[in-house]
């Protein structure tokens, strides 16, 4: 039988140039000239798809909008929509494995992935695990020399007006 992947990315843009969204085109492309089913788990972001029409036509890729664009900034943050979801999608589908490319608005589509059961691989293309403004870049584009709480205090103050740092500042 035809094996069934899941992609959880909130990018899946053909013109993408980032890491985990360029990985994401490329992965996709690679199951399905293999034969496999592809199921991308995905933010209501705008797309290009070129190149992926036959297999959106005939059903083998299918791209399920589990969250909104606009909480993709919220990059750890769980919501309870997107888990509900991400969820009633992996009920059905009995996937061969989940994989990971960048969870930015999706944290819910990951809890709903682990529930899942099927094998889940994370890949870090992004530093979203360690930094929240992504890049371990300050707000001067000058390197950050590592996510230190005070030197990550300073930087999403500049960088993030609504952070948890700018709004316990203005108690």
């Amino acid at each position: 039988s035809m094996v069934r992947r899941v992609i959880i990315t909130p990018w899946f843009d053909t013109r993408a140039t980032g890491g985990g969204a360029r990985f994401s085109v490329e992965a996709a492309q690679f199951w399905l000239l293999r034969g496999d089913e592809v199921h991308i788990l995905s933010s209501d972001s705008r797309r290009a798809i070129t190149g992926f029409e036959p297999f959106l036509s005939s059903g083998r890729l299918q791209i399920h909008q589990v969250s909104k664009a606009d909480r993709m900034h919220l990059a750890q943050a769980f919501d309870e929509s997107v888990y509900k979801a991400a969820n009633a999608i992996l009920a059905g589908l009995e996937p061969e494995s989940i994989h990971i490319h960048n969870f930015h608005g999706l944290i819910g589509a990951v809890c709903a992935a682990v529930d899942n059961g099927a094998p889940t691989i994370y890949l870090a293309h992004d530093f979203g695990l360690l930094c929240m403004s992504w890049c371990l870049y300050d707000g001067t584009l000058t390197p950050c020399s590592g996510p230190e709480p005070s030197k990550c205090r300073a930087c999403l103050r500049r960088n993030f007006p609504l952070s948890l740092g700018a709004r316990l500042a203005k108690h």
